[in-house]
């Protein structure tokens, strides 16, 4: 039967913004808007490269040999190891032996070479470095190839 209230279909308004009812996303409508929010972050973008310690430098006090680390405000750069006369983990020793390792040093934009050894507070301007731990272990049966070092530096500031 025709004329019944459910027979006739709702009419919807010319327009959605008449009714209140928001837009569906639309690329094309909201790239002006997108483009007004993401043209400062873009224009801002190349000044994060900016930041004082380069990406290549770690910042953990961790680093092999050739890799630079920041301990404190200085970097370190351990460059050789000049003497690995640790005790092996697998022996008994009278001594315990030492680590000494050369190390590039920067502090306030100047460097300098400098011998570290495990354990010992190397003093410079504005405060003392030191190479405080040293992998892998010494072991009789192996010997340790320059690559597999890792060094741990800290920093104590006068």
């Amino acid at each position: 039967m025709k004329g019944e209230p459910w027979d006739e279909r709702p009419t919807l308004p010319a327009s959605r913004a008449q009714s209140g009812v928001p837009e569906p996303f639309s690329p094309s409508a909201d790239y002006g808007r997108m483009k007004k929010l993401l043209l400062p972050l873009i224009a801002f973008a190349p000044l994060a490269a900016c930041a004082t310690i380069p990406a290549d430098i770690r910042t953990d006090g961790f680093a092999r040999l050739s890799e630079a680390t920041r301990a404190g405000p200085v970097t370190v750069r351990p460059v050789d190891v000049v003497e690995d006369s640790r005790c092996p983990m697998n022996a008994r020793c009278i001594w315990a032996g030492r680590v000494v390792v050369s190390a590039v040093i920067t502090e306030d934009g100047r460097k300098q070479e400098r011998k570290l050894v495990l354990g010992e507070p190397a003093l410079l301007t504005s405060g003392s470095v030191m190479l405080d731990t040293v992998e892998p272990p010494t072991r009789t049966d192996t010997q340790i190839r320059p690559q597999d070092y890792r060094f741990h530096f800290s920093w104590t500031g006068r």
